[in-house]
C-alpha cells in the first residue's frame, strides 16, 4: 500500500536515506521537522504518521511527541521511532525499530501499521450512517488492547520459565513447548504475538518463519525470535524482532507491537459488528444478547413446524478475568458449526443454540467444546479453568425466555 501522508519525518539531522526510502515507498507529502519543532507540526498538520529517525531523542522530547500525536489526530496515527533500548521509551504507543535496523525494516513497520489506521479509518466512516459513539474507537481511550491480548511463547530449558514469566505478567500467555505446537494453536486460536525462545534448532525455526510470511493471515504479527536465524524480507514480516537474554527489554520491544496487533484485531471485530448492524458482540464476535434471543424465539417456532429438534447449552466459569472471557468466547465462536449460534450473558456465561440436535447429540457436543475450554483458556495468574455446563431441550410450547430459565447452574456438567 502507499503511504499516503503527510508523513512527519522527525529528526536533528537530514536522513536523506531513510526520506529516499520512505518517498520510494510512495510517502507523500513527507515534512522533515527537528523535535522541538514536532509537537507543533503535529498541531497544525495533523499527520497520518510519525517517524522519529533520531536514536538519540530524549525520553521527555518523544513523550511530548506522542502526547500531542494522541490530542491532535482522531483516528489511530502510528509513532515508530528508532531506539537503542525500547525501556528508554514511555509512551504505551510507541513503535520501537532497533536504531541499527535497516530502512527497509523501518519502512515495512510503517505500512503495518498504517493497516491498522485504514481500518480505524474504515470503520469511523461506517460508524457515522449508525448510532455508535466513536469517542469509544479510540484507540488511546478505553481498556488497553493488552488486557485483551494473547502471546504465544515457545521454548525450552532453563530460560523458558523465565520467559515465560515475564510475558505472562504483563499478557495472556499460552506456552508452548514444540514449533508444531506453535502452528496448532495458530490454527485454532486468536494470537497478537509470538515469541520464540532457545531450544530450537535454527532450521526448524527459519522454517517456522518462512511458513508465517507465506501466510497472508500472520503478516503482521509480532514475532520476537532468540538466537541467530537467517535474514527474512520485512515485507513479508515486518514486525520481527531479533531478541537477547534481556528479558526486560524483550517484553518492552514486543509489547507495543502485541498490543498494535490486539488494537487491529479489535477493529476488524467491529468493522464486523458494525457489517452485521448492531447483531455481533464486537468484543467476542458472537451474537449480541437481544440478537440471540430473537434467534433462538424464531429457531423454536420453525423447530416445531418441522418437529424438529434443539438444544441450547449454557457454558458457566468461576472467577473468570475479562480478558479470558473473551477468549473463551472467542474460542466457542469457532467450535460452533454454521447452523448453530452462541451469546455470552452478563454474567460471562456463553449459550450456545445448537440446531438438529437431541440431548443426547448435544450433550456430546457440550462436552467436547467445554473440554477445549478447560485445556485452552487460561485465568488471572494463568490457572487452568473448570467450565460446566448444562442443557435443555426446546418444547413447542416453549417461549425463549423459558427456555433459557431452565438453564441454571444446578445440575451442571465438568468437562472431561
Amino acid at each position: 500500500m502507499p503511504l499516503l501522508g503527510p508523513i512527519l519525518l522527525v529528526a536533528d539531522h537530514d536522513d536523506y536515506r531513510l526520506a529516499d526510502a520512505l518517498a520510494g515507498a510512495g510517502a507523500f507529502p513527507l515534512m522533515d521537522v527537528s523535535p522541538v519543532e514536532a509537537p507543533a507540526a503535529i498541531a497544525v498538520i495533523d499527520p497520518c504518521a510519525v517517524v522519529i529517525a533520531d536514536a538519540e531523542l530524549t525520553k521527555s522530547q518523544a513523550d511530548d511527541i506522542a502526547a500531542m500525536l494522541a490530542r491532535t489526530t482522531e483516528s489511530y496515527a502510528p509513532l515508530i521511532a528508532r531506539v537503542r533500548h525500547a525501556h528508554d521509551w514511555s509512551a504505551a504507543w510507541t513503535l520501537p525499530v532497533a536504531a541499527d535496523a535497516s530502512n527497509a525494516a523501518l519502512v515495512a513497520r510503517l505500512k503495518s501499521a498504517l493497516r491498522v489506521r485504514a481500518l480505524h479509518v474504515k470503520i469511523l466512516r461506517r460508524a457515522q450512517g449508525v448510532a455508535v459513539d466513536t469517542s469509544a474507537l479510540s484507540p488511546t481511550t478505553g481498556r488497553d488492547p493488552l488486557e485483551e491480548a494473547s502471546v504465544l511463547v515457545a521454548g525450552r530449558g532453563r530460560s523458558y520459565p523465565e520467559l515465560s514469566i515475564a510475558i505472562g505478567e504483563r499478557v495472556g500467555l499460552i506456552g508452548a513447548l514444540s514449533l508444531e505446537a506453535v502452528a496448532g494453536h495458530l490454527q485454532t486460536r486468536d494470537i497478537d504475538g509470538i515469541v520464540i525462545g532457545e531450544g530450537f534448532e535454527r532450521a526448524l525455526v527459519e522454517d517456522l518463519l518462512d511458513m508465517l510470511g507465506a501466510d497472508p493471515r500472520f503478516r503482521d504479527l509480532p514475532i520476537g525470535v532468540f538466537g541467530n536465524v537467517g535474514e527474512i524480507d520485512p515485507e513479508r514480516l515486518p514486525n520481527l524482532e531479533r531478541l537477547t537474554s534481556d528479558y526486560a527489554e524483550v517484553v518492552n520491544r514486543m509489547l507495543p507491537l502485541v498490543r498494535l496487533h490486539a488494537l487491529g484485531a479489535r477493529f476488524k471485530r467491529l468493522a464486523a459488528a458494525l457489517d452485521a448492524r448492531g447483531v455481533l458482540d464486537p468484543e467476542t464476535g458472537l451474537l449480541t444478547w437481544d440478537a440471540f434471543r430473537r434467534d433462538l424465539e424464531r429457531a423454536i417456532g420453525e423447530t416445531g413446524v418441522r418437529s424438529g429438534a434443539l438444544a441450547v447449552a449454557r457454558f458457566a466459569f468461576e472467577s473468570m478475568d475479562r480478558r479470558a472471557s473473551a477468549d473463551a468466547a472467542r474460542i466457542v465462536a469457532r467450535l460452533v458449526r454454521g447452523v448453530d449460534f452462541a451469546a455470552r450473558d452478563d454474567d460471562g456465561g456463553i449459550f450456545v443454540a445448537l440446531a438438529e440436535a437431541d440431548l443426547i447429540h448435544a450433550r456430546a457436543v457440550a462436552r467436547r467444546i467445554a473440554s477445549v475450554l478447560k485445556h485452552t483458556v487460561l485465568t488471572l495468574g494463568q490457572e487452568q479453568m473448570d467450565p460446566t455446563f448444562s442443557l435443555a431441550a426446546a418444547n413447542s410450547t416453549d417461549g425463549a425466555d423459558a427456555l433459557l430459565a431452565r438453564l441454571k447452574p444446578t445440575g451442571t456438567v465438568a468437562a472431561q
